[in-house]
């Protein structure tokens, strides 16, 4: 009978270990032109952002910093779907842009526009502030013969964010 309830509490705790939940930790990874990248730094901000309005600004770069490329996603929306680099809000704006520097030169040949393709919030977890979601971007360089740039497989998971308090930003906050 020992041995029997041995086994009971030793499945039980098998059980219990492996049905743990285990919090993911952040990542932002995309294939840049066919190399595999992982921005090891990331930002991220939700709310009424100055200039922009409602939504998500994603920033990612790379662990270089002097030579490091960086990668800015900007959503105008706060619900999980699938937002489109082409179609247009009331306004004229966007749903969506992005914005790739190459390298950390300050040089304006290195920079990269959204020209097409899909952001996608996957998850939106609004009490402990993570998005979880994916992108596919074609870029344009308009500085060198409409050069482009495939950004494919991209993937940002369990990223944190700082909700912005519309309180905190004034009109005398000068960008």
């Amino acid at each position: 009978m020992k041995k029997i309830t041995l086994i009971v509490l030793i499945g039980a705790m098998i059980l219990g270990i492996s049905s743990c939940k285990k919090e993911s930790l952040p990542t932002m990874t995309a294939n840049m032109n066919g190399t595999e990248t992982n921005f090891i730094f990331r930002s991220t901000t939700m709310g009424n952002i100055p200039g922009i309005g409602d939504g998500f600004l994603i920033l990612g770069t790379t662990l270089n910093a002097t030579d490091g490329e960086y990668l800015a996603l900007l959503i105008r929306d706060t619900e999980e779907r699938a937002y489109s680099l082409s179609a247009t809000l009331s306004g004229g704006k966007y749903e969506c842009e992005a914005l790739y520097r190459k390298d950390g030169k300050e040089d304006t040949t290195n920079v990269y526009i959204g020209q097409s393709g899909t952001i996608t919030i996957t998850k939106l977890d609004e009490k402990n502030k993570k998005i979880s979601g994916t992108f596919s971007l074609k870029m344009v360089n308009k500085l060198i013969n409409d050069d482009t740039f495939d950004i494919t497989e991209g993937q940002f998971s369990n990223l944190s964010y700082v909700k912005l308090d519309a309180d905190i930003i004034t009109d005398d906050f000068d960008l």
